[in-house]
C-alpha cells in the first residue's frame, strides 16, 4: 500500500506541475496591474502638464487679447471701409458685355473645334488602315515565300 501511496504522490505532483498555474497566472496579473499603474500615472501627469499649459495660455491670452483688440479694431475697420469703397469703383468702372456675341463665339468656337477633332480622327483612321493593309500584304508575301521555298 505503501508504495501505491508513494505512486499516487508523485502522480498528483506531476499533476499539479503540469495543470496548476496559479503562480504564473498571479505574476501576469500583478505585471498587468503594475504596467496599468504606471500608464495612468504618466497619462495623470500628462493631463496635468496640458492644463496647466492652458490656463497659462489662458492667463496670457485673457490679460493680452482685449487690449489688442482695442488697438486693432479700429484699424480693422477703416481698412475694410477703404477697400470696400475701392471694390464698389471697380464695380462701377467695369462694362457689362453682351453676352449673347460672346456666346455665338464660343459656338463657333466649339464648332470649329468638333470639325478639326472629326478631320484628325479620320486621318488617325486612314493611317490605321493603311498600316494595317501593309501589314497584310507583308504577310501574303512572306506566306507566299515560304510556300515556294518548301519542297
Amino acid at each position: 500500500m505503501s508504495e501505491n501511496t508513494g505512486t499516487f504522490e508523485d502522480i498528483r505532483q506531476v499533476f499539479s506541475r503540469i495543470l496548476d498555474h496559479k503562480p504564473v497566472i498571479q505574476g501576469e496579473v500583478a505585471y498587468f496591474y503594475q504596467s496599468f499603474n504606471e500608464r495612468v500615472e504618466q497619462n495623470a501627469l500628462d493631463l496635468q502638464k496640458s492644463l496647466d499649459q492652458v490656463q497659462q495660455s489662458t492667463k496670457t491670452l485673457g490679460i493680452t487679447l482685449p487690449e489688442t483688440m482695442q488697438l486693432e479694431l479700429p484699424d480693422l475697420h477703416s481698412k475694410l471701409n477703404e477697400l470696400n469703397d475701392c471694390c464698389r469703383a471697380a464695380l462701377d468702372n467695369i462694362e457689362v458685355k453682351d453676352l449673347s456675341s460672346e456666346r455665338s463665339r464660343r459656338i463657333e468656337d466649339w464648332s470649329m473645334f468638333m470639325k478639326d477633332m472629326c478631320r484628325q480622327s479620320q486621318n488617325v483612321d486612314d493611317d490605321v488602315s493603311n498600316q494595317l493593309n501593309q501589314v497584310s500584304e507583308y504577310y501574303l508575301k512572306l506566306e507566299k515565300d515560304l510556300e515556294l521555298s518548301k519542297p
